[in-house]
């Protein structure tokens, strides 16, 4: 397990240390770095904050408890101010490059008839491409990323830090 500190907002790592005696892999890419942000979770809320804290010059680790890629039922669809803030952050490209199609309405059948709902401009995008494409990004602007592991923040009575431990399921 690795203890993560945070100070004043900013997540470091102080110690990402394997258990040697239980012959598992090393917990992160850069185990005994010091990191300025710890975003845990790597779906798009968690990747366009990487990104962003990353093109700020932060060391930031993306930490993630699955495997990548990965099916993701929900999610599919972005209207069309997720679109927006994607672009604005300069993650636009993860966009054309998981193959987004523009989404304006659907049309749900049943016995012979049809009923269409117009939806606002929005698109239509595979959850697992999205995710794989934000994260890239997120590595793209300097974040190193951390799969397989689980993070929690353990309770604190001191309101200037915070203590996480991060737990690798390899």
């Amino acid at each position: 397990a690795a203890t993560v500190h945070a100070l004043l907002g900013a997540w470091c790592v102080s110690s990402l240390r394997q258990h040697e005696s239980c012959g598992r892999r090393p917990l992160g890419p850069r185990p005994s770095a010091d990191w300025d942000v710890v975003v845990i979770g790597a779906g798009p809320s968690g990747c366009v904050a990487a990104h962003q804290v990353a093109m700020a010059g932060l060391r930031t680790l993306l930490i993630e408890a699955r495997e990548f890629p990965r099916q993701k039922v929900c999610g599919g669809c972005l209207n069309a101010d997720a679109v927006s803030g994607l672009i604005q952050s300069g993650l636009g490209p993860a966009l054309a490059s998981c193959g987004a199609a523009p989404l304006h309405g659907i049309d749900i059948h049943c016995r012979g008839r049809t009923l269409s709902v117009p939806l606002p401009a929005g698109l239509a995008v595979c959850r697992a491409e999205l995710d794989a494409a934000l994260m890239q990004g997120a590595v793209g602007a300097g974040a190193e990323v951390l799969t397989g592991a689980t993070a929690t923040v353990l309770p604190t009575s001191d309101a200037d830090a915070r203590t996480v431990t991060v737990r690798s399921r390899a």
